[in-house]
C-alpha cells in the first residue's frame, strides 16, 4: 500500500544515508524518529509530498494541557498528524486529519482522515465512506464530552457514543476501539477484546501545510 517511490527511499534509510531534502524528518520529536517518520510519510500521498513539518503542539514543549493543545491546533487549515507514544510499552499510534476546529460537540473532517498504528507494527485504517464522523474536538459544549475523538457515532438520543480513538482532556488517558463505523477495523494499540486503554507518555501534532498554512493560522488566532 506504500507508494512505488518508497522502495528506493527505504533502501536509502536502511543504509543510513542522508534523507532527501524534500523528505526531512521532524525536528526534535520525542515520538517519531527518522525511520518512523519515513514510514508514516509513505502512508498517504499528501504526507509524502509535504515539505518540512511544523510542530503545532507537543506536551514536552507546551505542557500537558487541553487548552494549550487547542491553542496549537485550532484554525490550522491543512492536514496535520497527531502522534502519541504509550507509556511503558513505547507503542506509537495516531491520526491524520484535515479538520482542526472547535466543533462544539459535533464532528468534522473528510474522508482524507485516517488512523494508524506505527510501532511495533504499522497498520493504516482509512475511511470506509459510510459516515462523516471523522474528527471531534470539544472544549465548550458542556452538554457533550470534552476531549479529542476520531471516528464513532452519536446515540439515538443525540449523545456521543464511543469514539474509535478517544483522548481525555487531560491528554493522559486514551481509549482505542478495535472497530467503528468510520474507519477500517484493526488494533491501534495492544489490548484484550474490543477496546484498549493506555496512558500517554508523549503526544505531538505536526502540521503538513507548510508556511502558508501556519501563517494563516497565526493570523486567524490573532483576531480572537
Amino acid at each position: 500500500c506504500l507508494p512505488q517511490c518508497v522502495g528506493p527511499r527505504l533502501a536509502q534509510a536502511l543504509l543510513e544515508a542522508h534523507p532527501a531534502r524534500d523528505c526531512p524528518p521532524p525536528r526534535g520529536s520525542r515520538v517519531l524518529d527518522r525511520a518512523l517518520a519515513f514510514l508514516l510519510r509513505g502512508s498517504h500521498p499528501a504526507l509524502w509530498a509535504s515539505a518540512e513539518w511544523d510542530l503545532l503542539y507537543a506536551d514536552w514543549r507546551d505542557g500537558q494541557s487541553f487548552c494549550r493543545f487547542l491553542r496549537g491546533v485550532l484554525h490550522y487549515r491543512g492536514g496535520a498528524v497527531m502522534v502519541a507514544r504509550v507509556a511503558g510499552t513505547g507503542e506509537v499510534f495516531g491520526a491524520v486529519a484535515d479538520y482542526w476546529e472547535e466543533g462544539n460537540g459535533l464532528f468534522g473532517g473528510s474522508s482524507d482522515c485516517f488512523l494508524f498504528s506505527l510501532w511495533p507494527t504499522m497498520q493504516v485504517y482509512r475511511s470506509l465512506g459510510k459516515s462523516q464522523n471523522y474528527v471531534y474536538l470539544n472544549s465548550r459544549n458542556k452538554k457533550m464530552p470534552r476531549g479529542i475523538g476520531f471516528g464513532g457515532q452519536f446515540t439515538t438520543g443525540g449523545q456521543l457514543g464511543h469514539c474509535r480513538l478517544w483522548l481525555n482532556p487531560d491528554l493522559e488517558e486514551c481509549v482505542a476501539l478495535h472497530a467503528d463505523p468510520v474507519f477500517a477495523s484493526g488494533p491501534l494499540i495492544a489490548g484484550n477484546g474490543e477496546s484498549a486503554v493506555c496512558h500517554i507518555s508523549h503526544i505531538e501534532v505536526w502540521g503538513l501545510g507548510g508556511e502558508r498554512a501556519r501563517a494563516a493560522q497565526l493570523t486567524q488566532g490573532s483576531k480572537e
